[in-house]
């Protein structure tokens, strides 16, 4: 993680592939268990290339590495092929849990939050990250209580 002397900018990079590599041998076990019963199943190329580009695709953001960046404008997030950036104007409240925070543009909870907002990954700097979040997100009672 960099972090500038006044505080105010973090930068970090998570590859949860490599975070647990138990669960990551059993994903790479499960996916393959997919594709070869999908190939038995229908036996056809089509349909295991089809499976593969799916589940595959669903599962990018596990098998790559996001780097995430905050500073006095807001949230960037950057993975192969996409880049998210959301202004600190938007964002309301957040949710920390165990793994990460969910930057929310509602107030209060909503159901569209999953969909509406962010998820940012801690990697080893919860304490840090909440901080910051603490000072840029105005009167957010959720990140009292992660």
């Amino acid at each position: 993680m960099e972090q500038d002397p006044t505080g105010s900018t973090l930068e970090w990079s998570v590859h949860p592939v490599k975070e647990n590599l138990r669960i990551s041998l059993l994903v790479i076990l499960f996916l393959v268990a997919v594709w070869v019963g999908t190939y038995i199943a229908f036996h056809d190329a089509i349909w295991v290339i089809l499976a593969i580009l799916f589940l595959g695709g669903s599962l990018l953001p596990f098998f790559t590495v996001t780097s995430y960046r905050m500073d006095d404008s807001g949230v960037t997030i950057r993975r192969p092929l996409t880049k998210v950036v959301r202004e600190w104007a938007r964002v309301r409240s957040f949710y920390p849990d165990r793994k990460g925070v969910l930057l929310s543009p509602f107030a209060r909870p909503s159901r569209l939050e999953n969909f509406r907002g962010v998820y940012v990954r801690f990697g080893s700097n919860r304490e840090q990250i909440l901080h910051l979040l603490k000072q840029r997100v105005p009167s957010s009672d959720a990140a009292e209580t992660g």
